[in-house]
């Protein structure tokens, strides 16, 4: 396919159009031998995911800008001059698509996580009764008509089950299975779900912390890790929610916020909390202690606080592992911040995205298509992909409520189509589109 170039001149800081040029121009391929991306007519466009170069570098008056268009793909490639930076910016373009409603967990109901399985699509969502917040936890079948989504609970017989209620708030969901899932409520307690035969069972529960659960993470194959209000981090196998396999008293000054398994090694679990500081942990099977019962170890590898990329960045919220060894962050002031975890004793910072204008509360990467999704509490889903982090899509789609949860995933089932960001917010809903 025909590659059309543009060549753009900037002016005083200014982008303005200039003369049409061939692909195969000098210019290109001084692009070309700067940046390791080849540009010709039958366009072949490699470069790794996230690299150093920060899309917030200034660009230099007189620096040449050239534009690509390719597809659905709009590509840049910017040469500054004043700093030897060669700059190259990769996005799809934005597809218009209203977003379409899966869930709808009813009035005066907050949607605070989501999670999709290959069978399922599953929120917890909870509201304020006057004197106590009440936790209620809905699911829905993978291509399954949207108006009959089932609820998730020990009453749920029919497909119009009454949803099933918990005693406190829940604002943590894990999957652990295509039908199995984990939650953790207001008052301490882990309680995991089975989906079976449109209906779900409550197929155990413990009391795991000392005040509210504020977050769990499944740790494959068997295993969950969960942080709460009491700044601790606690490993259990789902087999045995009442015992606790490994603990970290501190984890965090304050509320544990976030937790993120690294997807190629579940021995590395990430950590986010109020104290706006994130950390990365190192648990090492151990032998057994001579009662039969085996005790994991935990050692803090690696830990970089929030005003020491930026002042005021606030609490961390949410966190997502961009493969292996790229960990996103979001935070309280609205910035993204990607962390590199090559090196395990330190995290350095790859780049920083200005993404939302309030509290970062949601990631999720997309592995497939390369792109981050995120939300937050200023109503907007965002889409950030390129060479640059940059954001490619946003929209309002939850009528400018507060946005708490994304994930990536095909909620229609079947298909070679690409999965499509789906999301949670106050409003009730679970939106996807």
């Amino acid at each position: 396919m025909a590659l059309i170039a543009r060549c753009v001149v900037v002016a005083r800081g200014v982008v303005s159009g200039g003369e049409s040029a061939p692909a195969a121009c000098p210019v290109a391929r001084r692009v070309s031998t700067l940046s390791g991306v080849v540009v010709s007519r039958r366009a072949c466009c490699r470069a790794a995911t996230f690299p150093a170069a920060s899309s917030s570098a200034p660009i230099a008056r007189g620096a040449l800008v050239l534009q690509f268009k390719m597809r659905d793909e709009q590509l840049a490639l910017i040469i500054n001059d004043s700093a030897g930076l060669v700059i190259f910016s990769r996005h799809r373009a934005a597809i218009a698509m209203a977003p379409r409603t899966i869930i709808d967990a009813g009035p005066g109901l907050h949607v605070d996580a989501l999670q999709i399985t290959p069978e399922y699509v599953a929120c917890v969502a909870s509201k304020f009764t006057g004197r106590l917040w009440q936790g209620y936890v809905r699911a829905r079948a993978v291509g399954g008509d949207p108006s009959s989504d089932g609820v998730v609970g020990p009453s749920a017989s029919s497909s119009e089950a009454t949803p099933a209620k918990t005693t406190a708030g829940i604002a943590t969901l894990a999957a652990v299975g295509n039908s199995d899932f984990v939650t953790g409520n207001d008052a301490g307690v882990i309680e995991q779900w089975r989906v079976v035969d449109g209906a779900v069972a409550r197929v155990d529960a413990a009391r795991a912390h000392d005040g509210a659960i504020t977050a769990v993470a499944h740790v494959a194959p068997s295993s969950l890790v969960t942080g709460g209000v009491d700044g601790r981090l606690r490993w259990c196998e789902l087999t045995a929610l009442d015992v606790a396999t490994a603990t970290v008293q501190r984890a965090h000054v304050s509320a544990v916020l976030a937790i993120a398994v690294n997807p190629s090694d579940p021995s590395l679990v990430a950590t986010s909390g109020e104290d706006g500081v994130v950390k990365v942990w190192k648990v090492k099977a151990a032998a057994g202690d001579g009662d039969g019962t085996a005790r994991d170890s935990c050692q803090l590898s690696a830990a970089r606080a929030g005003a020491d990329v930026r002042d005021d960045m606030g609490k961390a919220h949410a966190l997502a592992w961009c493969g292996d060894d790229v960990l996103a962050v979001g935070y309280e002031r609205g910035e993204i911040v990607l962390f590199e975890t090559t090196a395990l004793d330190a995290l350095r910072t790859r780049a920083v995205v200005e993404a939302h204008g309030d509290a970062v509360r949601g990631l999720a990467w997309d592995d497939v298509g390369k792109r981050l999704a995120s939300c937050g509490d200023d109503g907007v889903v965002a889409i950030h992909a390129g060479e640059v982090p940059r954001s490619t899509r946003e929209a309002k789609r939850h009528d400018g409520a507060y946005v708490r949860c994304v994930a990536w995933g095909r909620v229609e089932g079947g298909g070679d189509g690409e999965d499509e960001v789906v999301s949670g917010g106050w409003d009730g809903e679970v939106k996807a589109g």
